[in-house]
């Protein structure tokens, strides 16, 4: 799924003009709200990316998508050399929902756990 077909899936318009935007309200009205969840995902050095992305790509996604079926994306962004980092974005029906799933994926053996 691309990201314009993501976001439409959840309801955000990926572009529009202020004239049609009476008309885009109403209709958004009568559709259902998202929790959105955005996680971000930094590394020290570039060359950590590919790990990140393997972690992100193996490991979390695969395990999210067997307990979650609701619209999810990862995105990377470059702002420098020295700053990479990583994205996740996923959707869900409500707060309960989020927290329940979270839960779950942080209940899984094969995600680390952060000492304090």
């Amino acid at each position: 799924m691309n990201r314009r077909n993501w976001l439409f899936s959840v309801g955000l318009p990926a572009a529009g003009s202020l004239a049609g935007l009476p008309a885009t309200a109403d209709s958004q009205a009568k559709k259902q709200s998202w929790v959105l969840s955005l996680e971000s995902f930094r590394v020290n050095d570039a060359q950590q990316m590919t790990r990140l992305h393997s972690y992100l790509g193996g490991t979390f996604l695969s395990y999210l998508a067997q307990v979650h079926r609701g619209p999810k994306m990862f995105l990377d962004a470059i702002v420098a050399p020295h700053t990479p980092q990583a994205m996740a974005v996923t959707a869900f029906r409500s707060f309960d929902e989020m927290i329940e799933i979270r839960n779950k994926v942080a209940a899984h053996p094969c995600i680390p756990r952060l000492s304090g």
